[in-house]
């Protein structure tokens, strides 16, 4: 898969930051001075050290997160998701 399919841009995830989990919206990948994307995607998300940018709007606050941890925070809103579904 390639990094424009899997692109995490525009993504809504709750993600833990300050001691709560919160709201934030992805971005982008961040750059370097030069225009380089930071880190190396890889279609293993181990494996991918890209960087993005988010944006947590309730206290117009912008972070750096590591790609797997966007992922993973995903994974786990989807499996909730999942477990509520199968228990209905």
């Amino acid at each position: 898969m390639s990094p424009s399919v899997r692109g995490w841009e525009g993504a809504r995830i709750r993600i833990p930051s300050r001691g709560a989990l919160r709201t934030a919206t992805v971005l982008g990948k961040k750059r370097s001075a030069d225009g380089e994307a930071i880190g190396t995607y890889n279609d293993n998300p181990v494996l991918d050290t890209s960087v993005y940018r988010i944006y947590f709007k309730d206290d117009d606050v912008v972070e750096d997160i590591a790609s797997n941890t966007i992922a993973e925070a995903i994974y786990q809103t989807t499996f909730h998701c999942f477990i509520f579904l199968y228990n209905l």
